[in-house]
C-alpha cells in the first residue's frame, strides 16, 4: 500500500490523509529542482517496529498529554512522518530521491561546527545534531526533478569522512 509497509495484525499505523496529496501536487508543479522535507519521522518499516499502537501523540502544557480529547482547542495532536510513503509516491510522480538522513548527520556534512564559532553557538548546535534527541529524530528527505548533473546535496555527504 501507500504506507510502504503493511501493519503486523494487531499493530496500528497512522496515516497522514494529507500528506500524499502534498506530494503529489509539489511533484505536478516542479519542473525543475529540489524537494526538502524535514520533520520527525522513520522509514515505514521503523516506524511501526517503534510505535506498534501508532505514533498520535498529544502535546499540552509543554509535555505529552495521554488523553487525545481532553483539552480540544488548546492541545496539539501530531504523529511522526511516514517517509516510505512520501518516497515512494514521489518517485510515481516524477521526483528521484536523493537521499534521507538524519537532523544531525545533515547538519555536520554542512559544516555547522565549524560555523559555531561561539560557545554557546556550540551548545545550541549540539542541542541541533545529538543522537537521542532532535538529531536522531527529526528527518531531511530530498528529493529532485529536472536536476541531472545537479544531485550532489552537501547536506547529503557522510559527514565523518575528510576529502
Amino acid at each position: 500500500g501507500d504506507l510502504g509497509l503493511l501493519p503486523p495484525l494487531g499493530h496500528k499505523a497512522g496515516v497522514n490523509l494529507e500528506a500524499l496529496p502534498w506530494i503529489e501536487e509539489i511533484a505536478r508543479r516542479l519542473a525543475e529542482g529540489f524537494v526538502i522535507t524535514i520533520d520527525y519521522g522513520y522509514p515505514a518499516e521503523e516506524l511501526l517496529f517503534r510505535f506498534p499502537s501508532g505514533s498520535l501523540l498529544s502535546y499540552w502544557g509543554g509535555g505529552v498529554s495521554p488523553d487525545l480529547y481532553g483539552m480540544p482547542g488548546d492541545q496539539d495532536l501530531t504523529a511522526h512522518v511516514n517517509f516510505t510513503a512520501l518516497m515512494r509516491r514521489g518517485e510515481e510522480r516524477g521526483l528521484r530521491t536523493l537521499g534521507l538522513t538524519t537532523q544531525g548527520r545533515f547538519l555536520l556534512a554542512l559544516g555547522i561546527l565549524e560555523e559555531a564559532s561561539s560557545l554557546t553557538e556550540r551548545l545550541a548546535a549540539k542541542h541541533l545534531i545529538l543522537p537521542g534527541g532532535m538529531g536522531d529524530v527529526f528527518k531531511i528527505l530530498i528529493q529532485a526533478k529536472g536536476v541531472e548533473g545537479k544531485e550532489e546535496v552537501l547536506g547529503l555527504r557522510d559527514p565523518f569522512r575528510r576529502g
